[in-house]
């Protein structure tokens, strides 16, 4: 007879037993607090037995956190069920008398005085048969599921039915990583079945081989070579030689590597190991002369040792010497070295003085008999007046052997004095700079140039301020005069919700850099284009599209062209009425169309029946590469709708002028070797 099983804290049962050959005793009695006994109940005995079981039930599962039961035994007329783990079970369930009935497990007539013996004789009737079946088929089997970690840690355990599939709902599992290996949960073992008894499940990992950084060191830190090498790698430096400059002191040879290499277990420096060697310098001694006294090798760190005769300085008419040591002062050998043999001497001396114009003394000093004296001060000043510059010419008397004490004056010529003139251009560079005369009107040679402007011209007009006679130092300014090369425009603002700037790629993706969305459009992004609102102006920088479509973005919007970009068409609307104007800017390369027959247009302008014009700044070069139109202007209201200051170049195809006023002009375009021609451009389809 198969039976529900219940598990959980206190132990599980098997689910199934068969029925003794006699019953066990009865259960011992019970009373649920506050009620009476099951004998009471029974009264003189005439109660049934039924009504004891049901009694001894109530008690048991009664929703009482005091009542710590962990079996009971419930009596039927074919077996015994056990029942375990009461907090699983509904309290309610257990106390509604059809729960017993309907279920066949007690029932006033399995249940007797007297039915203890026809258990005994194995005898059983037709109708117990068909309730033992049906109680089977209505009672579902528990068993315990448990998950472990793979040291055997219990993670969690729960009651699973029979015929479901457990499944793990914690924190998923965690293995700490070793130095040699990190781990990564990879699922259960074993593997994870429907429940058809107890089980046990235990957290399964992959394992990756850890890897390490090696780094190599030269003697002062730096870093010669840096690898990553798996877990028991053996390291090997494969870089240049180690190298230790050598200094003063030593030499150095490269011997190795600290620590000892190893196998590698985690990261790891090694650090070049250097052997030295004591370096050894020359010494030389030389007398007054410059002849050498003695010269020597030593380490170093000696302490160099003239050994030779006490070097002599032969007398001569005016002095006697005697030595008095070496020069520079001997020191421990740090390097190569000389000493050269110093003297005293004794000679008669007299006193001179320098004095300037106004007599004040500007040196004093002792000289030797029979010396020409010499100045060694500043160089005598007089100070300058409005017209008039002094500058030193001499002494006075002229300097001669001294022969007793002397005086010697400073002696003074005068010039006219000069002012500096300057001559700046437009931006304050300097173009020239001159001392000039006082009293002279000062000039320019040349005439000063300003470079011409992306779309303006200028012409000198003259100095600021006012050219006149020196009589200080004063700064002139080229002034010059500015030449708008493009057509003044009438800004009519245009409508924001028309205003549309998109970038369209071979892979059909769009990039919206200002507008309106649509359906269907993939708006992506591409940095070598941006837009910048205050000034109305798309950057392109390395830009590579199909196509650029720009619409009601006013008269005012500009392409600024940096470096080498390509647009398979270039197409350019204005707001109906209002216009709507480009002025490509820049110092990089435009390249429009790819000369394919499929391509009908390249570049396009529509003017909206208001102004609207093509204005190509110096500085940036444009390239139109197409089938057959390379360049249309349309609808628009100037009569000299296309304005050309930078380098231009175009195929033999088409271009095409069309608009309400114009009857043709002339286009300047440079040919491949740089060189000017006209080219009359034809208006109208």
């Amino acid at each position: 007879m198969a039976n529900k099983q219940f598990d959980g804290e206190f132990g599980s049962y098997p689910a199934e037993h068969t029925a003794p050959d006699e019953f066990p005793p009865p259960p011992p009695e019970i009373t649920p607090p506050g009620g009476t006994s099951a004998q009471e109940s029974e009264g003189d005995g005439k109660g049934s037995q039924k009504d004891r079981l049901r009694t001894i039930i109530k008690t048991l599962f009664m929703p009482a956190a005091a009542l710590i039961l962990t079996t009971t035994v419930i009596y039927s007329s074919y077996g015994i069920d056990l029942i375990n783990d009461f907090s699983r079970i509904d309290d309610k369930a257990f106390y509604e008398e059809s729960s017993f009935e309907e279920s066949g497990v007690v029932s006033d007539d399995d249940v007797s005085g007297s039915g203890h013996g026809s258990h005994g004789s194995g005898e059983e009737s037709d109708g117990s048969h068909e309730e033992e079946s049906s109680a089977e088929e209505s009672a579902a089997e528990y068993y315990t599921v448990v998950w472990r970690a793979e040291d055997g840690t219990e993670l969690g355990s729960f009651s699973a039915e029979a015929g479901t599939t457990p499944a793990f709902d914690g924190e998923e599992p965690y293995k700490e990583p070793d130095e040699q290996y990190t781990y990564t949960f990879a699922g259960w073992s074993p593997e994870i079945t429907e429940v058809t008894g107890d089980a046990e499940y235990t957290a399964v990992f992959e394992s990756t081989l850890n890897t390490y950084t090696v780094s190599w060191l030269g003697d002062g830190g730096e870093v010669l070579l840096t690898e990553t090498l798996e877990y028991g790698a053996s390291p090997e430096y494969s870089g240049v030689r180690p190298e230790k400059a050598g200094d003063a002191q030593y030499s150095y040879e490269f011997t190795g590597w600290s620590p000892e290499i190893t196998e590698v277990t985690g990261d790891a420096e090694y650090t070049a190991v250097f052997e030295s060697t004591l370096n050894t310098y020359t010494v030389v001694w030389y007398g007054a002369q410059g002849e050498v006294l003695q010269s020597e090798t030593l380490e170093y760190g000696a302490d160099p040792v003239y050994n030779g005769d006490i070097p002599i300085k032969p007398a001569d008419s005016e002095h006697i010497y005697a030595f008095t040591g070496w020069s520079p002062e001997v020191t421990s050998v740090t390097g190569d070295a000389e000493y050269t043999a110093t003297f005293s001497s004794k000679r008669r001396k007299y006193t001179i003085r320098f004095l300037n114009e106004d007599g004040t003394v500007l040196q004093s000093t002792s000289v030797y008999a029979n010396n020409t004296p010499s100045y060694s001060g500043s160089t005598p000043t007089k100070a300058m007046d409005t017209q008039h510059t002094y500058s030193f010419s001499g002494w006075s008397p002229a300097l001669s052997a001294v022969t007793g004490n002397a005086d010697y004056t400073a002696v003074f010529s005068s010039s006219a004095r000069k002012y500096t003139i300057k001559w700046a251009n437009y931006d304050g560079s300097i173009l020239s700079s001159s001392a000039v005369a006082y009293g002279t009107t000062p000039s320019y040679s040349g005439t000063p140039q300003r470079e011409p402007g992306s779309h303006y011209d200028y012409t000198f007009t003259g100095w600021s301020p006012r050219i006149s006679k020196v009589t200080g130092n004063a700064t002139y300014t080229a002034q010059y005069s500015e030449t708008d090369l493009f057509p003044t425009l009438t800004y009519l603002a245009p409508s924001e919700e028309e205003k549309l700037i998109e970038i369209m790629y071979e892979d059909d993706s769009v990039m919206l850099v200002k507008g309106y969305t649509y359906a269907g459009a993939g708006v992506g992004t591409d940095p070598h284009a941006s837009y910048d609102e205050s000034t109305n102006t798309l950057t392109l920088n390395g830009v590579n599209c199909e196509r650029i479509y720009v619409n009601c973005m006013g008269s005012d919007f500009k392409i600024k062209v940096v470096g080498t970009n390509y647009v398979g068409s270039l197409e350019v609307s204005g707001e109906y009425e209002k216009g709507g104007s480009l002025m490509i800017e820049g110092t990089g390369t435009l390249n429009i169309g790819s000369g394919d027959e499929s391509d009908e247009m390249c570049f396009y302008l529509y003017g909206g029946s208001g102004q609207a014009c093509l204005m190509i700044c110096r500085g940036v070069t444009i390239n139109i590469n197409s089938a057959y139109t390379a360049l249309e202007i349309y609808a628009t209201t100037m009569s000299k709708p296309l304005y050309y200051c930078g380098t231009i170049s175009v195929n033999e195809s088409q271009i095409k002028i069309e608009d309400l006023e114009a009857d043709g002009y002339y286009l300047q375009i440079l040919d491949s070797n740089g060189e000017d021609y006209v080219t009359q451009l034809t208006f109208g389809g």
